[in-house]
């Protein structure tokens, strides 16, 4: 039996197979979240860097086991969450789901995401540094809980479109 689809129902089961893909690529977050699978490696990198770019700043930053102290009075903790590793995989399930794309154009789109990414979260732990210097720690909070959560979302969407335009997926005629 062969289907006969309008253009609208095409579009539509293009889609919905993007969206079983998303959902497919999804699980390995889950499975990590749910064993509890650690990820030291990440955040031994991100505390390392993180440290390195605080004193090259002008800060006094001093790491302590996988807690960072900052000019001696504020001292906060890098967890598995403060790596951008959920930021990274999302994105490399963005780029795995849109269909006909080259896999080396793939690979080329995730590798350079993958940095931009964790410059985006170096930047973001910083700039959380430095509105608690400024303002405190409950402003640092608001900067942490709300406005670089959504803006990290962003990046990374940024980061997709900017890799769907540079695949010529995106219609620039309007």
């Amino acid at each position: 039996m062969k289907f006969h689809f309008t253009p609208e129902q095409r579009r539509l089961l293009s889609v919905l197979i993007f969206l079983a893909k998303m959902i497919a690529l999804s699980v390995p977050i889950y499975i990590v979240l749910f064993f509890n699978i650690p990820l030291h490696p990440l955040q031994e990198a991100v505390i390392g860097q993180s440290v390195a770019i605080f004193n090259a700043a002008g800060y006094e930053a001093v790491r302590e086991g996988y807690l960072i102290r900052v000019n001696n009075d504020f001292t906060f903790g890098i967890s598995e969450d403060c790596t951008p590793w959920k930021s990274i995989w999302l994105l490399f399930a963005l780029m795995i789901a849109v269909p006909r794309i080259a896999w080396k154009r793939r690979v080329i789109g995730m590798v350079a995401g993958a940095f931009a990414l964790w410059a985006a979260n170096l930047a973001r732990i910083f700039f959380i540094v430095y509105v608690q210097q400024l303002f405190g720690s409950p402003a640092a909070m608001f900067v942490h809980d709300y406005l670089w959560k959504a803006l990290l979302v962003v990046v990374v969407l940024g980061i997709w479109v900017a890799w769907l335009s540079w695949n010529g997926r995106i219609d620039k005629s309007y």
